[in-house]
């Protein structure tokens, strides 16, 4: 019986979105191709901080990575994975850096988890060397995709228990990084959540319930812990 952590990638551990930089790799080898007005769109918003931001740029980003999903040849994905994974899997943060060499030196079960597709995940998650991850699923045919897919960015908590039966993991010690409101159902159910670089929802819900606060900015990492995280005062943008 082994203790485990639980790791989310994209934006906890990779300082960008697998996702994204996958829609960015394939329309650079011409397998699909950006609509560019939209695109630009959405990615003046996030730098400029309107329009709901990162949210929105991310949001147009899948969709349209959906609408081009079916027919795409499993090959070219493939390739395109391989060299995302081979130029940025060590764009990451710090602190989870140092964190995921701690919990493997101290016999932790480490799981990698992400919203993006399993074969990014999976080539990601070897680089990092976890024992196990979760990442959405394209359903393939004949070699290519037919444009239907699982999700693997909600009910966390609910995709790792075949993982944590699989290895006969425990849940007493256990410890969950997110940073977003899409990892609270997770970090609900470990005995240790760590919110990083939270985001507005995330960040309420660990003060709320006690949860340590980790960012990491420039060159400094800054630790909120439980109990004391509720003299901060959250300041909003708009």
């Amino acid at each position: 019986m082994s203790k485990f952590a639980v790791f989310d990638i994209d934006g906890t551990i990779f300082r960008s979105s697998l996702y994204i930089e996958i829609v960015y790799e394939l329309a650079r080898e011409k397998v699909i191709e950006l609509p560019q007005k939209k695109h630009e769109q959405a990615y003046s918003g996030w730098l400029t901080r309107r329009d709901k931001g990162y949210d929105n740029y991310r949001d147009r980003m899948v969709e349209f990575m959906e609408s081009q999903l079916e027919g795409m040849k499993v090959t070219d994905f493939e390739k395109a994975a391989d060299t995302v994974v081979a130029n940025q899997a060590d764009h990451v943060y710090v602190y989870t850096r140092r964190l995921i060499k701690q919990l493997k030196d101290e016999g932790y079960f480490l799981i990698a988890l992400s919203g993006s597709q399993t074969q990014l995940v999976e080539r990601f998650a070897r680089r990092w060397q976890f024992d196990d991850f979760v990442g959405q699923i394209y359903e393939e045919k004949q070699g290519v995709f037919t444009g239907n897919s699982s999700k693997s960015h909600k009910d966390k908590h609910v995709l790792i228990e075949p993982i944590i039966e699989k290895h006969s993991l425990v849940w007493k010690d256990s410890i969950a990084v997110g940073d977003t409101e899409g990892d609270i159902s997770l970090l609900q159910k470990v005995d240790k959540a760590v919110a990083f670089n939270p985001n507005r929802a995330l960040y309420r819900k660990a003060v709320e319930s006690g949860w340590e606060i980790i960012v990491e900015r420039k060159d400094m990492i800054y630790k909120l812990s439980p109990g004391s995280a509720h003299n901060y005062e959250l300041i909003d943008t708009e």
